[in-house]
């Protein structure tokens, strides 16, 4: 049997089998299964063509924009000096720097306290020390006017002390000091040495006995002297027994002859004598016992 070359499907490729087979063949897909491949098939195309369909529109429209924005760029250019483009674009580019970096140097300039100019802090310098100066001179000021002012109460107090003092010394001077007492033997029977310094102008004037006198302000033991001293002073005379202990405490003390004993010296004979002020009206009784000078030799 022959076969057509171009049938591939294996079925005879004609005669009356062949219209027998085909008649007999009941191979097709269900109507439904059909219909939906159909449509599947077409929404592509469909679809396709919309695309196509506003495609060119838009692309005339973006090239009219295009078309006639490098136009007015093309005539703005040939209308200007290419020297003033250049400029321009230069003083542009510095503009646009300055514009960036404005805010950072502000805000350098918030962070940053900005520095006083030189002449302003030189100028506060110098009132400041001008201040130290002003300060210094008048707690300097305030020492001395204090130290004036000590001063003057020191000499105004020296003054009164003084002027209290000088009658005193002028007194004490006026009246017969004994300076120093020597005692020797033993006791019941010491024998005193007293070193006198008296104001003696002559008979007119002399110390006329020196004496021992007890604490209670008796009187125990007096040396008379005859003449006085002009010539020697201090001087220094003896007498005794004084009838004490060696532990006694007496008075040794020298008189004027118009009236009144200088200073005196208190102690004992174990212990010593040493200068010391009388209470007021110590043994002033004793002065008008004896004994008492008869006379004055010179």
């Amino acid at each position: 049997m022959n076969r057509n070359p171009e049938d591939r499907s294996g079925a005879p490729s004609g005669g009356p089998l062949s219209d027998l087979y085909r008649s007999a063949s009941r191979e097709t897909p269900p109507s439904a299964l059909d219909a939906e491949i159909l449509a599947r098939a077409e929404a592509p195309v469909t679809s396709r063509r919309r695309a196509r369909r506003w495609a060119v529109p838009l692309s005339l429209a973006a090239t009219v924009v295009i078309a006639v924005g490098v136009g007015l760029r093309i005539m703005d250019e040939r209308g200007s000096d290419p020297a003033e483009l250049m400029l321009a674009r230069e003083a542009e580019a510095p503009r646009e720097s300055s514009a960036q970096t404005a805010p950072k140097a502000a805000e350098e300039r918030v962070a940053a306290p900005a520095a006083e100019p030189p002449a302003v802090a030189d100028a506060a310098r110098a009132r400041t020390a001008v201040g130290e100066n002003e300060t210094k001179v008048a707690a300097k000021e305030r020492q001395d006017r204090y130290a004036a002012a000590r001063m003057e109460e020191s000499a105004q107090k020296g003054e009164a002390a003084r002027a209290l003092v000088a009658p005193a010394a002028t007194q004490a001077e006026a009246l017969p000091a004994v300076l120093a007492v020597r005692v020797t033997g033993g006791p019941g029977a010491y024998e005193f040495q007293v070193t006198v310094r008296s104001p003696d102008t002559g008979c007119d004037r002399y110390a006329d006995w020196w004496e021992v006198v007890s604490e209670d302000g008796r009187l125990l033991y007096r040396h008379v002297l005859a003449h006085s001293h002009v010539d020697e002073q201090p001087f220094t005379r003896s007498g005794g027994p004084v009838p004490i202990g060696a532990d006694t405490v007496v008075w040794v003390r020298a008189h004027l002859n118009t009236g009144g004993y200088g200073r005196a010296l208190r102690g004992s004979p174990a212990r010593g004598f040493a200068a010391v002020v009388p209470p007021a009206g110590f043994g002033a009784g004793v002065e008008t016992e004896g004994p008492k000078p008869s006379g004055c030799d010179f």
